[in-house]
C-alpha cells in the first residue's frame, strides 16, 4: 500500500500489552471502502467487521495481534 500522512490518522499509544511488556504500540486509523490487492497465499480472505464483532471473535479464541483488542476498546469503542 502506498500511503501518505494524509491517508492515516494517529489515534494514540497503547501501554505495553501482556506477554510483551517491553514496547508501546502506536495506533493509526486508515479508512477505505476499497479492497486493496493482497497476496492470496498469505490470507484466506477478507471481510468488513463491526468493532464489537472483532472483540467477540478475539474473546472466543480467534487469533489476533496482541494489541488489537486494546486498540479497538480504547480508540473505537472508548471503553478503556
Amino acid at each position: 500500500m502506498d500511503l501518505t500522512n494524509k491517508d492515516i490518522q494517529f489515534l494514540g499509544k497503547i501501554d505495553p500489552v501482556p506477554h510483551m511488556p517491553y514496547f508501546f504500540t502506536g495506533v493509526f486509523l486508515y479508512k477505505s471502502n476499497e479492497v486493496k490487492k493482497y497476496n492470496h497465499a498469505d490470507y484466506v480472505g477478507y471481510g468488513w467487521l463491526e468493532p464489537q464483532k472483532v472483540i467477540d471473535l478475539i474473546d472466543s479464541g480467534k487469533p489476533s495481534k496482541n494489541a488489537l483488542k486494546a486498540a479497538i476498546q480504547k480508540f473505537i469503542l472508548k471503553t478503556q
